[in-house]
Parts: C-alpha cells; sequence; structure tokens
C-alpha cells in the first residue's frame, strides 16, 4: 500500500492505494490533461481493468457512457455544481 497526494482547489490530499495502480492512473490522468486520451478513453481504460475491480466494468450496460459524463461535469462545472441536480 502507497500514499500520495492528490490535488482538489490546490490543495493535496492522501491517496491510498497499491503503488501500481497509482502509478497506473497517474500516468493516464496526465494522458487526459495533456490531451492524449479523452476522457470516454480514460473511463474505457480504468473501468476495463478487471485485475483492479474483479470484472470487466465496460461491460456493464450504459456505465461508461455515465461515468465519462459525469466526469466531464466534475472537471468542467466543478463537484459541487456537478452533483448538485443530484441533491
Amino acid at each position: 500500500m502507497r500514499s500520495t497526494a492528490g490535488e482538489r482547489n490546490g490543495e493535496a490530499y492522501p491517496v491510498q492505494d497499491d503503488a501500481h495502480w497509482i502509478e497506473r492512473y497517474q500516468k493516464l490522468w496526465a494522458q487526459h490533461r495533456d490531451q492524449q486520451i479523452s476522457t470516454a478513453d480514460l473511463v474505457k481504460t480504468v473501468l476495463s481493468v478487471s485485475d483492479h475491480w474483479e470484472q470487466d466494468l465496460t461491460q456493464v450496460s450504459g456505465l461508461v457512457e455515465q461515468v465519462s459524463a459525469d466526469l466531464d461535469a466534475i472537471l468542467t462545472l466543478g463537484m459541487r455544481k456537478a452533483v448538485q441536480p443530484l441533491c
């Protein structure tokens, strides 16, 4: 188990997971940030890792599309505004 820092609103917060997952997802986030992969590609890649989730979550009907849309909303609007319609 490894702890590293994430960032939210310019403030660091702890992230804990096995080192190989943290490194893998950090690389994917960097590719997304640098516009090398789309949000949908990021989500598909993460959800397809059956070693992490114990199943290929891309096989759940509509999940990739919903998570991609929700993540885009969070990245565009910020978390509070993105979840406001759910409250």
